[in-house]
């Protein structure tokens, strides 16, 4: 598993990363990060699936592009799902992003299908952004459940 950032120190491509990026099952860029070392721009279905492209090519197995309150998408070369973002009061966003992809791997890796991982994964970033600071709105999976039993 990967998040990625943007740069900030120097410019990097895909190019730069290439031997790793066979070894990652799932890979967590935001839009504005895909869109960067894509080098496409834009936030339609089709956008965004070529954004994905760019790492499946490079030989990521799953790419899920994060995309705030528009929700999340997940390509791997055969599926597209969107999952909508769940509505939630806005305290702080900080940490949102990998909260969204700790509660994906989580379900992830309790052999959850994709739909339901990214489902987890959205409770964990709605929580996320309910509390100051990056930690402080998810405390447990009971909690997450609980709030997708609500929706």
């Amino acid at each position: 598993f990967a998040d990625t950032k943007l740069p900030v120190y120097k410019q990097l491509t895909l190019e730069d990363y290439a031997e790793v990026l066979p070894y990652i099952d799932l890979i967590f860029p935001n839009e504005t990060e895909a869109a960067y070392y894509s080098g496409i721009s834009g936030s339609s279905e089709e956008e965004l699936a070529a954004m994905a492209d760019a790492f499946l090519k490079k030989g990521v197995k799953a790419v899920v592009i994060k995309t705030g309150e528009q929700g999340s998408w997940f390509f791997d070369g055969m599926r597209r799902i969107r999952h909508p973002a769940f509505a939630a009061e806005v305290v702080d966003t900080t940490g949102a992003g990998d909260n969204y992809a700790a509660g994906f791997i989580h379900a992830y890796l309790n052999k959850e299908p994709v739909p339901v991982c990214m489902a987890f994964a959205s409770a964990c970033a709605a929580l996320s952004i309910g509390a100051s600071g990056a930690t402080g709105g998810v405390r447990s999976r009971e909690q997450v459940e609980n709030f997708l039993n609500t929706k």
